[in-house]
């Protein structure tokens, strides 16, 4: 709101205040909701929308708690390194189900469904539940959407994947290399980030073999 210092007087600012005797008037910003008063005009364009919350549920921890309102749920961290961001989840998408779907041997649903939980944890368990021979069957039967995930995944050097078991990660990021390259190169831009952060891990990798 523009403010003229020529209209600010004793008593405020007088641009506020409407002087007008028609109900017509054009100009909002005229317009003074008497104080505690929840109803307004509804032909007015800019309302501020009420939220309801239903539940609220607090980790073990204290750290982090869970809300459920009528925006969705909304989880609040103290701990900025934990990101819950899931992707196109519905009630079968469970940490329970994807370790029913390991222990049927079905590696490919289980993966795809810790990439659309969202988990680090389950995601590794997935990878290294997955046999060898199983590898490039379960990156060729993923989507492109969730190889990416994998790969923005792989790129994270805080895995013990990436530190503990470099062979398998390896293994996994040829296998999705191979099966998606030209995607990939196609969405390079949104892909940059993670191949400059497998570049450097494999630098990172060279670097500590070479002083062997």
């Amino acid at each position: 709101l523009d403010i003229n210092r020529r209209n600010l007087t004793e008593f405020g600012n007088m641009a506020l205040v409407d002087a007008s005797d028609s109900e017509d008037e054009a100009d909002g910003k005229k317009r003074i909701k008497l104080a505690g008063t929840k109803h307004s005009d509804m032909a007015e364009r800019s309302a501020k929308p009420e939220i309801r919350v239903q539940h609220i549920n607090f980790s073990p921890t204290g750290l982090s708690f869970a809300v459920c309102s009528t925006e969705g749920v909304c989880v609040f961290s103290r701990d900025n390194r934990l990101i819950f961001d899931p992707y196109e989840l519905n009630v079968e998408v469970t940490p329970k189900g994807i370790k029913q779907k390991l222990a049927q041997a079905e590696y490919s649903h289980a993966l795809v469904m810790a990439l659309r939980l969202n988990d680090a944890q389950l995601i590794e368990q997935c990878v290294l539940a997955t046999p060898l021979a199983q590898v490039d069957v379960v990156t060729r039967s993923l989507a492109i959407i969730y190889a990416e995930k994998l790969l923005q995944w792989l790129s994270n050097g805080k895995n013990t994947l990436a530190q503990c078991h470099i062979q398998l990660w390896q293994l996994w990021l040829k296998s999705i290399l191979l099966e998606h390259a030209q995607q990939i190169k196609l969405n390079r831009s949104a892909n940059l980030a993670s191949l400059t952060a497998i570049q450097q891990l494999i630098s990172n990798h060279s670097n500590l073999v070479s002083k062997l």
